[in-house]
């Protein structure tokens, strides 16, 4: 299971290395305060100030206790098997409100950034490119408001729309085309080594250059 941080107060008590170290043995399996402070060399009074703030911000939680010699132990073990951070700082929003794009590095997302950004009336644009699905993603947990991306399917043979409804079943979407691309080989004018087609590209007197 992957649990999802994206409140600040929750990623400060993680800005601690102890306590990180303490989530991080406590991913693995139950432990008690003694066994933790045998593994970190500290003693159990030092892992229980620790172990409170992780609780209370719900990276642990107490799963079992047992009797021992008239004493109670208790395990504590992380409530996820990894956690993912997420934390984005954005300025302070424009008098029309800000709206942030998750996507794909997309040249006509840039020019509708600069469009809206130089227009005052109009919302403050903010856009990150972190790939075509990580931004579907990103806007299917809400941390964005709209998501560039060309994703092609092989079996749909199309590109974006079956990405979509995989992600977002049931739920109304706007899917807007800003661009088509047209994707072919860039050759030397007057095609000097006669390069009919990809199959050209195995040749030993060849050097394929990809994005340079």
């Amino acid at each position: 299971m992957l649990q999802n941080i994206h409140d600040f107060p929750a990623m400060k008590v993680l800005g601690d290395p102890r306590r990180l170290t303490i989530l991080q043995l406590l991913m693995k399996k139950p432990a008690t305060l003694s066994h933790l402070g045998k593994q970190l060399g500290v003693s159990a009074a030092n892992i229980r100030h620790h172990l409170v703030q992780l609780e209370e911000a719900g990276f642990v939680e107490l799963v079992r206790t047992r009797e021992v010699r008239g004493f109670t132990e208790k395990y504590y073990q992380a409530t996820a098997q990894a956690y993912w951070v997420n934390l984005v700082l954005m300025p302070n929003p424009s008098e029309h409100g800000t709206v942030v794009v998750f996507g794909s590095h997309d040249p006509a997302l840039e020019m509708l950034t600069q469009w809206m950004n130089a227009d005052p009336d109009t919302p403050n644009m903010i856009a990150l490119p972190v790939g075509s699905l990580d931004g579907l993603i990103a806007l299917r947990q809400g941390f964005c408001q709209l998501s560039g991306c060309h994703l092609y399917d092989p079996i749909e043979k199309e590109y974006n729309t079956s990405y979509v409804r995989h992600l977002f079943p049931g739920q109304s979407m706007h899917v807007v085309t800003l661009a088509y691309r047209e994707q072919g080989l860039l050759i030397s004018p007057g095609n000097p080594h006669q390069i009919r087609g990809l199959e050209d590209l195995g040749r030993e007197d060849l050097v394929f250059i990809n994005r340079k």
